[in-house]
């Protein structure tokens, strides 16, 4: 499945990104680049599958920045945190998972109690 991002000021395709194998269930922008009140950081687009990846996207060079394996069914939930150096995901798996953007490795993980934990180096509280 593909992602097109288009430009709505020159009315042309600028992407035409190779997403996922499966339905895209959901995408989500990170709250960063021009326009934001993070203008210097890279704008970032997250895209969920039914195939249960999430993939993480620089926008402006139409690149795959990192790949998120981790669930075992689709994902249906992205959201950024306010800086953007996370990202939490939700699955039909019943898991959410959070993750530090920057390397593309899980930072957290919810219970069974549906509570969300960290590691030791994630100091910012993050709200779905």
């Amino acid at each position: 499945m593909t992602l097109k991002i288009w430009s709505m000021s020159k009315e042309t395709l600028v992407h035409n990104l190779q997403a996922h194998n499966k339905e895209i269930y959901t995408i989500k922008w990170s709250p960063t680049g021009p326009g934001t009140t993070n203008p210097n950081a890279t704008l970032l687009l997250a895209s969920a599958s039914f195939d249960s990846i999430v993939r993480l996207w620089d926008v402006e060079r139409g690149v795959s920045q990192n790949i998120l394996v981790k669930h075992s069914e689709p994902v249906y939930s992205v959201a950024f945190s306010p800086d953007s150096r996370l990202l939490a995901t939700g699955s039909f798996d019943k898991t959410i998972y959070i993750w530090d953007i920057a390397v593309g490795t899980r930072a957290g993980a919810s219970a069974a109690d549906r509570t969300v934990s960290f590691n030791g180096s994630i100091k910012k509280e993050f709200f779905l």
